[in-house]
């Protein structure tokens, strides 16, 4: 999966900056994305590792296996969750390990790094 093309200060729901990377996700610059094209699996984690965000082309729903990490860089993972009503466009800053198939509607899906 190579890489499709890099964002660069991207804002959020209703425009506002996109803050600091999370503690232990990432490590690049918080106005910086590279951005990687996804086919959702429900069996397989992303090549590329823990995102710092997602999005999408056309809007609907997307099921992800959610991420946590401390501040030593320790991972957690989370149980699946399906987010609703994702628009087109609009940049989720979170940590997913998995974008999962059964569930997402969402197409045209990116994960951020």
């Amino acid at each position: 999966m190579g890489q499709l093309f890099k964002f660069a200060k991207l804002t959020g729901r209703g425009g506002q900056a996109l803050g600091a990377v999370p503690p232990g996700i990432g490590g690049l610059p918080a106005d910086t994305y590279d951005a990687y094209a996804v086919t959702p699996a429900d069996g397989t984690d992303l090549p590329n590792g823990i995102t710092r965000g997602i999005t999408c082309t056309v809007g609907g729903n997307i099921a992800v296996q959610l991420v946590r990490a401390d501040a030593v860089g320790n991972v957690t993972v989370l149980a699946s969750t399906t987010l609703l009503t994702v628009a087109a466009n609009e940049v989720l800053p979170i940590g997913v390990s998995r974008i999962l198939s059964t569930g997402t509607t969402a197409t045209g899906i990116f994960a951020l790094y």
